[in-house]
């Protein structure tokens, strides 16, 4: 399985080495889309970009995509809002990253006016400092909340170029009349700007250096900077051997690093971690996994560094994963950064995900005996499991069946396991000899997991296993079946269903088989239904009279109205009974013993024997009934009705064991009535 990388944010991969050093010639701007921000970038989905150019939409898509800049929310991008030089710090730390710059821890460079900014912010102004792209207003100040006016911006631009490791143009005058009274360093970085193409000015001959800068030039600075900087977006997949393992085995996990044209990129440190990701989007390692060729295990850190892999001629890196004796789902994680870098997925420019199931080592494979009839189908399952027989979910693995009859082999097949670690392997077995009473014919079949793929069975190595599938016909007749009811007891005019399930000696349904009920007693009838497809025949009926009735049945495979030999006669079915029961009468004050039929909790209801007169009732209680043990310690009504919903119904014992007692009872449930179960 392969993970998808993410669509929003991409890394960026700088020019070869030969290329980094090279004077830049100047350039026009370009106004359709670049290497660094090619057509292929989603929108960002703004909904407030509507009469900018064409330019500034592009380049304030490629800037989201980049992760240098979100909007000031999901839809709004506030392309008119002036940059204060709090939020330039954070747009140029994350450009330097994605330009391949080596960002420094930040350390305190003396600014005393940052105590109200956010801790991202503080921390990138000074990496700012640190890299020497940004000097302060004074040694001590860096006044976060001021606009940024345009001179600077050429200032920090033109030093971020250089950190990149790309020298400047010249800096000669480039037309712009309005900057003739700036200090020297400022009119050439001005200039140089205008020749590498990131800035074009305010009007034809005018730079406006004082106006500040509004986040749609800001946009149009940094994009045509990724260019400049031969910036291109990069792709990262990551494919595992498999997708689940036993612990007992490595997952080999590979990496192809790819530009957005396809090209593969060499030399890229890949960092990978297990593990998830915090509030803040940072990591958080699961030291259950060990990585080897990557960091030493996953707790040593998640930052791009010298421990990392680096991706080889074809732009692959891999790593192999080991895991602890626990059953779980990991998360790995494989991205491509800035050496010094660390993980965090709202700056991180391009990552993947993959997810590797755990399970407990392998410690055999379990192969069933069957029996199947002649001419049918038959499913075969071969099981993954520990040493101590728990099932291993184990999917994906690979399990040759070898079907063996009468000394020939006439199957070799390999199936591989479902999510429940179980291969199946299912054929057609022979044909019936003749219709009557055949012989036995037996397959032997041998299953084995195949770990090293080679078909061959190594043995106790790959936990091979024999089984046999033994066929036969339908002589003798050896069929069973099962009479049940849809409820012990229940009061008059509540419908019963009569269900009776006929397999054959196979444990198939039996279907088209006449099955006749006899309901005596109280509420005699007869009723009659064919068995279905899977063998069941169901009717129904609605006793009106209180009482017990007495539910039999006979089966009639062949449907003559014949009770044949090979036939279930009502002596070969056991009787059940049925508790009709009626609503309570008022009882008279004084201790009344019942035993317990059934139990209904959603009716708030139980169905009850009198014990002495074999009354039928139905006794009805709700929240408003004192419910007590036999030692007079009260009971909730739930807890009165698990205690009943534990017992086996009907429990009829006629004069204790289970049973239940009641003082005056009347049918309104009024409160005035007392249930005590005993249970002695």
């Amino acid at each position: 399985m392969f993970a998808q990388t993410s669509l929003r944010r991409r890394l960026i991969a700088l020019a070869a080495a030969s290329l980094m050093f090279a004077v830049l010639v100047p350039v026009t701007p370009a106004v359709a889309a670049t290497e660094a921000c090619p057509s292929s970038i989603p929108s960002a989905g703004y909904k407030d970009l509507a009469g900018y150019s064409a330019e500034t939409i592009e380049a304030v898509n490629c800037i989201t995509y980049y992760g240098i800049s979100e909007g000031v929310t999901a839809a709004l991008f506030d392309p008119a809002g002036e940059v204060p030089r709090w939020q330039m710090a954070l747009f140029l730390v994350r450009t330097a990253e994605d330009l391949g710059i080596a960002i420094p821890v930040s350390t305190d460079q003396g600014f005393n006016d940052l105590g109200t900014v956010s801790t991202a912010a503080r921390s990138a102004i000074n990496q700012l400092a640190q890299l020497g792209i940004t000097k302060g207003v004074t040694a001590t100040s860096f006044a976060p909340y001021e606009p940024v006016p345009r001179w600077q911006m050429a200032l920090f631009l033109t030093r971020l170029y250089t950190k990149a490791g790309f020298t400047l143009p010249s800096g000669s005058a480039q037309g712009f009349v309005d900057t003739a009274d700036l200090p020297l360093a400022t009119w050439q970085a001005i200039n140089q700007m205008a020749q590498l193409g990131v800035s074009k000015g305010t009007t034809p001959g005018h730079f406006g250096p004082n106006g500040f800068v509004y986040r749609w030039q800001m946009a149009l600075f940094l994009a045509r900077q990724l260019q400049a900087c031969r910036a291109k977006p990069l792709t990262v997949s990551i494919s595992p051997s498999v997708t689940s393992s036993p612990t007992s085995e490595s997952v080999l996990l590979t990496v192809l690093v790819r530009e957005a044209d396809g090209s593969v990129v060499s030399g890229r440190y890949v960092d990978f971690f297990v593990g998830s990701l915090d509030t803040s989007k940072k990591c958080v390692l699961d030291t259950d996994a060990s990585l080897a060729g990557g960091d030493a295990g996953t707790g040593t850190n998640c930052k791009i560094d010298s421990n990392d892999p680096k991706t080889n001629s074809i732009g692959v890196a891999t790593v192999a994963l080991t895991h602890a004796n626990v059953q779980e789902i990991d998360t790995v994680y494989a991205w491509v950064g800035a050496t010094g870098q660390e993980f965090d997925a709202d700056e991180v420019t391009s990552y993947s995900t993959v997810q590797i199931q755990w399970t407990l080592p392998v410690g055999k494979l379990v192969v069933a005996d069957k029996t199947a009839k002649y001419g049918t189908q038959v499913q075969v399952g071969a099981e993954l499991r520990t040493s101590t027989d728990q099932a291993v979910p184990l999917a994906g693995q690979k399990v040759v069946f070898k079907v063996s009859r009468d000394s020939v082999q006439i199957i070799t097949q390999s199936v591989n396991t479902g999510s429940n670690g179980v291969a199946t392997l299912i054929y057609t077995g022979p044909a019936d000899p003749t219709t009557g009473n055949d012989p036995t014919e037996v397959d032997t079949v041998v299953a084995f997991w195949d770990k090293d793929g080679d078909g061959v069975d190594d043995g106790a190595a790959e936990f091979d296993d024999t089984a046999t599938v033994t066929w036969d016909d339908a002589e003798p007749r050896a069929d069973s079946f099962s009479l049940t009811q849809s409820s012990v007891s229940g009061p008059t005019g509540a419908q019963l269903t009569l269900s009776m399930k006929v397999v054959d000696k196979f444990g198939v349904g039996y279907p088209n088989a006449r099955v006749t009920f006899v309901v005596s007693g109280a509420n005699g009838t007869t009723l009659v239904d064919d068995t279905d497809s899977s063998g069941t025949a169901q009717v129904a009926y609605t006793p009106t009279v209180s009482g017990i009735d007495t539910i039999d049945a006979r089966i009639d495979f062949d449907r003559d109205g014949t009770i044949d030999a090979e036939d279930f006669d009502y002596g070969d079915v056991p009787d059940q009974s049925h508790y009709v029961v009626q609503t309570a009468p008022n009882l008279t004050d004084g201790i009344h013993t019942f035993d317990l039929l059934g139990v209904s909790a959603s009716a708030n209801a139980i169905d009850v024997v009198e014990i002495g007169t074999g009354n039928l009732y139905r006794l009805l209680y709700d929240t408003s009934n004192d419910l007590f043990s036999v030692d007079n310690d009260g009971k909730l009504i739930d807890a009165f009705e698990t205690a009943l919903l534990k017992l086996t119904l009907p429990a009829l014992d006629g004069a204790g064991g289970v049973e239940l007692r009641t003082n005056t009872y009347t049918t309104t449930v009024s409160g005035s009535s007392t249930f005590i179960l005993e249970t002695s």
